[in-house]
């Protein structure tokens, strides 16, 4: 995976005759990405050797974010992620935000901690989706196919890539999307065609050299890989994927959607609509006929995929819902209405009239749970 040409570029000259008042790092910046460009990582990493660890401002933040690209570039992820771990308190432009939550989950997946890159990756999802239109969702998807990859689920990570490659738009995304599918699809021949495309799309855009990450050694293919999802409704809502805890507090609504789905598998999008959406539009919601009900439950479920990295993981064909059979789930929803205790601390932003039945029942044959 590469990050020169996603990083941000030292302004262009000024024109002759306009008078321009350039910062001195402007002509550092632009010298050492050029070296970084053609090939000298190791002399573009020496030009930046004056910038001390205190320098701050934007065009220095630039100039750390390319020194951590070019450590990453040679093989020293450790000094790389010290680099992005005290940079990180001082950015608050969106890009520098999402090429440093990038970058340092690039860093923590080659030295092989893959929860700490899991959640850095979190971090540089949320920025990226404040970037429409750039490259930057390219990156983040396959740094996502890169981690599955890493955790042994190289057929997940194959459909995170052609999902994205779908939506993909530009040269540079369609070129590291391709790249990435040469790097981890199993079949020599997919990894011809896709090593293919991405030439061509780099010949469309100059793009910079690749920065790939380490081999190493895989799963067997006989070994089981986990793909338990706990979805947490009472109290803060969550979800629990394997070891990683997936905060919900931003949008509650989506571990309850993943329950319903798991209680009431074939359900249509509009019966799930009128179960889970209150009947009257609440605060922010203008419009609450069936229609745009509807469309906020398929909004959610976008959502859902988008969280969890699998564009399989909830169907909605023909109207109707389902949950991906690759994966094992459990509700503490539902695990209350087995157990008889009506959950009475269901979160006030999610009362609606699936919820009332567990409120008011007794037990748990009013609902038919899994």
């Amino acid at each position: 995976m590469f990050w020169l040409h996603l990083l941000p570029a030292p302004p262009s000259p000024a024109a002759p005759g306009r008078a321009a008042a350039p910062h001195p790092q402007q002509d550092l910046h632009r010298e050492a990405l050029h070296l970084a460009w053609t090939g000298h990582a190791a002399q573009a990493l020496d030009h930046l050797r004056p910038l001390g660890p205190t320098s701050t401002g934007q065009h220095e933040d630039d100039l750390h974010l390319l020194r951590a690209a070019l450590h990453l570039t040679l093989g020293h992820a450790g000094r790389a992620t010290d680099d992005l771990l005290h940079l990180e308190p001082l950015l608050t432009r969106p890009e520098q935000c999402a090429a440093q939550c990038l970058l340092l989950a690039h860093a923590h997946l080659h030295q092989g901690h893959t929860a700490a890159a899991a959640a850095a990756l979190a971090r540089a999802e949320r920025h990226v989706t404040r970037l429409p239109g750039t490259p930057w969702r390219a990156a983040a998807t396959c740094l996502r196919a890169h981690l599955l990859d890493r955790t042994g689920e190289t057929d997940l990570a194959l459909r995170h890539l052609h999902a994205g490659l779908r939506r993909a738009s530009g040269d540079v995304a369609r070129h590291l999307t391709h790249h990435t599918l040469a790097e981890l699809h199993p079949d020599p021949f997919e990894q011809r065609r896709h090593a293919v495309h991405a030439r061509h799309h780099a010949r469309g855009h100059s793009c910079p050299p690749t920065l790939t990450l380490p081999p190493t050694a895989r799963p067997a293919q006989d070994t089981p890989v986990s793909r338990h999802v706990h979805l947490q409704v009472l109290g803060q809502p969550a979800i629990h994927v394997g070891g990683t805890v997936i905060d919900c507090a931003h949008a509650p609504r989506l571990p309850l959607l993943l329950s319903y789905v798991l209680a009431h598998a074939g359900e249509s999008v509009e019966r799930a609509a009128c179960d889970l959406l209150p009947s009257t539009g609440g605060r922010g919601v203008r419009h609450h006929d069936a229609f745009h009900q509807a469309a906020r439950i398929r909004r959610d479920v976008s959502r859902v995929r988008a969280l969890l990295g699998d564009p399989d993981v909830i169907r909605c064909r023909q109207g109707v819902l389902t949950l991906h059979p690759a994966y094992t789930w459990s509700s503490d929803l539902l695990d209350a209405a087995r157990t008889g205790a009506p959950p009475a601390h269901v979160p006030r932003e999610l009362r609606c009239e699936w919820t009332d039945q567990f409120r008011e029942c007794t037990g748990a044959g009013e609902l038919s749970a899994p």
